[in-house]
């Protein structure tokens, strides 16, 4: 039968182990464990850092091609003389460029109308039937077509004014780009009153 004097050096014994694996610190399995949980947490929280840098990064530029872009696109608008095609840096900050485009636009079809030299204004195709079609007044195939009357109507075309603007993108990625446009009216010439009043004269049923 033990008593009490019996397990006093046991008990001492085990207090002297725990203190030696106290004093020899982490086995390198421990650590090894340690490391893996902590790399789990911190890779995630690295890539949302990443992720909002870039959203940063393209923000930022965002805004600034949109405050460029807005002041070039308002001075040519508010001075219509300075509306032409040009291509150039922001002064402020180079790394922004721009390409500032000038031309007709019907409002009416929503399509770029492409000037035409009177000089050269040949076409390399026949309006002519093979068929006869005999009628009274105007033949039928001396009628303007769609796209001669689309031409000729200058009540809705405009002057638009395109401005791209472009700067650097993040490594990998294409350049970036910001689109604005606005419209001016169109100074109608004497030529286009012509245009407008031959095109109305050779209109089926027309006033003879």
């Amino acid at each position: 039968m033990s008593t009490s004097a019996d397990r006093r050096p046991e008990a001492g014994c085990a207090d002297r182990q725990k203190a030696a694996r106290a004093a020899s610190g982490f086995t390198l399995l421990e650590i090894m464990v340690c490391v893996a949980v902590v790399g789990l947490c911190i890779l995630p929280l690295l890539e949302v850092r990443e992720q909002s840098s870039r959203m940063a990064y393209k923000s930022g530029h965002m805004l600034l091609a949109l405050s460029y872009g807005d002041k070039i696109l308002s001075e040519r608008m508010l001075d219509p003389d300075k509306a032409k095609d040009e291509t150039g840096v922001i002064e402020e900050d180079p790394a922004f460029g721009y390409t500032l485009t000038v031309e007709d636009y019907d409002l009416s079809t929503g399509r770029v109308v492409e000037e035409k030299d009177d000089a050269n204004a040949f076409s390399t195709t026949t309006n002519f039937s093979t068929t006869s079609q005999f009628t009274t007044g105007m033949p039928q195939d001396a009628v303007p077509g769609p796209d001669d009357v689309a031409a000729a109507d200058t009540q809705h075309r405009v002057r638009r004014v395109k401005i791209s603007i472009t700067w650097p993108a993040l490594e990998g990625e294409e350049r970036e780009e910001l689109l604005l446009e606005g419209f001016l009216p169109r100074v109608i010439t004497e030529k286009d009153k012509a245009a407008m009043a031959a095109a109305a004269a050779a209109a089926p049923g027309a006033a003879k």
